[in-house]
């Protein structure tokens, strides 16, 4: 049976949902954000020290922010010009626009449904939260408001607690591109490694803040299903996953640098429609999604949670 309750997270209001293994934190008012995860207790998501929660704005740079939680990234991640068409060279704002606003909110039954319209481009996009024993639900829907087709990229963004030790598995990778210019183990854009090697033979399924490094890849290969699973050294696990039908890419930020300490490392395994984060560089590969006019696209994202006892 799942509970909805009303709760505060530092200086602002939001909305609990919880049974008897997990409560998930949303944050409405700010991104629609999920900003608590907690396992039997255990808090999964990263959280930012501090008493007061630093509210998005619009058009801002994500960096200024929280910088915790889960939001979504639509219709861009990176900030970048809209590629042709009816709003060819429209700016779309970095990390997208939906994490920066003020999300609808109303209880359906046992679940939370949370909706936006679009500023910079005419979209209505929805999201229903719902638990299932120990998996998170939530079913998502983008709108096109136009008669003209409308390119997008939507990215999850579950900022995960990285812990040293933990093992990240990704089962239908055989390989992965670099999209972190620079990277530590990595190195240049483009660059493709096998999965999970990097090119100082390092294991990159192994995780530690003692790397300090950060790294974003998306998984090269054709995938036959989306689905990332993180193991903790305590034996629970997360399992993320779509339909790889809808959502046929999967990218992943590691950030083991935590702000130079390790303190907030985390993992954020990210399923998206498209790939590379720019729509616009999604679009010149020919790996951008599209509504087609007055349409709408809708799918689903499952958090699961699994425990081992050790």
């Amino acid at each position: 049976m799942t509970k909805i309750d009303k709760k505060s997270y530092k200086n602002v209001e939001g909305i609990e949902l919880s049974n008897d293994k997990i409560s998930v934190l949303v944050l409405p008012f700010s991104g629609g954000r999920i900003q608590s995860i907690r396992f039997f207790g255990k808090e999964y998501l990263m959280q930012k020290p501090g008493k007061d929660f630093i509210a998005p704005e619009y058009d801002s740079n994500y960096l200024d922010g929280e910088l915790s939680g889960f939001d979504d990234m639509f219709p861009t991640i990176t900030a970048c010009s809209y590629p042709g068409g009816v709003w060819d060279g429209v700016r779309l704002p970095d990390h997208g626009e939906v994490w920066a606003l003020n999300f609808d909110s109303k209880i359906v039954e046992s679940s939370l449904k949370l909706s936006v319209h679009g500023v910079r481009l005419p979209y209505l996009f929805e999201k229903q939260i719902s638990l299932s024993d120990s998996q998170i639900l939530i079913d998502y829907c983008a709108r096109n408001l136009s008669p003209f087709p409308m390119k997008y990229i939507w990215a999850a963004h579950p900022d995960f607690v990285l812990e040293e030790g933990a093992r990240l598995r990704l089962p239908f990778a055989k390989s992965i591109m670099n999209v972190h210019g620079g990277a530590k183990y990595l190195g240049d854009f483009g660059e493709i490694h096998p999965w999970h090697v990097s090119n100082d033979g390092r294991d990159l399924s192994l995780l530690s803040p003692e790397h300090r490094s950060c790294n974003k890849y998306y998984v090269w290969n054709e995938l036959e299903r989306n689905e990332s699973v993180i193991e903790y050294p305590n034996g629970d696990s997360i399992t993320v996953s779509c339909d790889v039908e809808k959502v046929p890419y999967l990218g992943v930020w590691v950030d083991e640098m935590g702000y130079g300490d390790g303190s907030m490392a985390c993992i954020v395994p990210e399923p998206c429609t498209g790939a590379f984060d720019s729509v616009a560089l999604a679009d010149t590969f020919g790996k951008v999604a599209k509504l087609p006019p007055n349409g709408e696209h809708k799918w689903q994202l499952c958090i699961e949670f699994g425990r081992q006892m050790r």
